[in-house]
């Protein structure tokens, strides 16, 4: 939905909304990523496993007793409990997290600080002004982490190819990029940053028409606040 469309709708969190179904993709996505790059490596405890099974057991049940469609994903991850099973994965694997969030109680705080907003959003609670900009800061945060290390292990390294003239070479791993942070749960095509920098690319190799195609996509998918937004705008002019 544009912007521009819903500005009537003021006492609906939808901003808020979006950036709780964004964090919590993208840490579903984070954890995912990461099972898949260290499948050795990557501890989930028998007891989450269990708890997710039966919450996803659970849900099948209450969709069969109402008769209503059957939910779209079945993805195991998608039942972890939040933010207790988050927490839990995070201090059981902080050897391999440890680089993108830095401080293991810097993220137990920001996610236990986002349970209560949100419970009230679910459970449609307004909230105040200044659970909004908690709210704002915390997800913005936690998101900050993973978008720095998906710019560092696939944005920084496509500079550089291009910056030493590399050009196939750099387009080849933002290309890896994009398919590594493909999330059917938010973005179809990879991450939004990743696709930004892959049009400018293009651009400047006078591709435009495959260009034009990321930038597009780009500009769909960057968050509603993110300063880069108007960076994006200014490719596609």
């Amino acid at each position: 939905m544009d912007e521009k469309e819903i500005k009537f709708c003021e006492k609906i969190p939808w901003r808020e909304y979006i950036n709780l179904y964004t964090v919590e993709t993208t840490l579903r996505w984070l954890i995912k990523h990461l099972m898949d790059q260290n499948p050795s490596q990557i501890i989930i405890s028998k007891e989450i496993l269990e708890e997710v099974e039966r919450n996803r057991k659970d849900q099948i049940r209450k969709e069969d007793e109402s008769k209503v469609p059957k939910t779209l994903y079945t993805d195991p991850l998608l039942y972890l409990d939040f933010p207790r099973h988050y927490i839990k994965i995070f201090e059981d694997n902080w050897g391999i997290f440890k680089h993108i969030f830095l401080y293991v109680t810097r993220i137990k705080d920001d996610l236990k600080t986002l349970e209560p907003l949100r419970h009230n959003i679910a459970h449609m609670r307004p909230l105040r002004r200044e659970q909004k900009e908690q709210l704002n800061v915390v997800s913005r945060r936690i998101l900050r982490h993973i978008w720095d290390y998906i710019n560092q292990k696939y944005v920084k390294e496509a500079l550089e190819y291009e910056k030493e003239g590399f050009t196939d070479k750099a387009i080849e791993v933002l290309e890896r990029g994009l398919k590594d942070t493909k999330n059917e749960l938010i973005y179809s095509q990879g991450d939004p940053w990743v696709a930004f920098n892959l049009g400018r690319i293009l651009k400047q190799h006078g591709k435009l028409e495959e260009a034009r195609k990321w930038l597009s996509y780009a500009k769909i998918n960057m968050p509603l606040d993110d300063p880069y937004r108007e960076m994006v705008e200014q490719e596609l002019k």
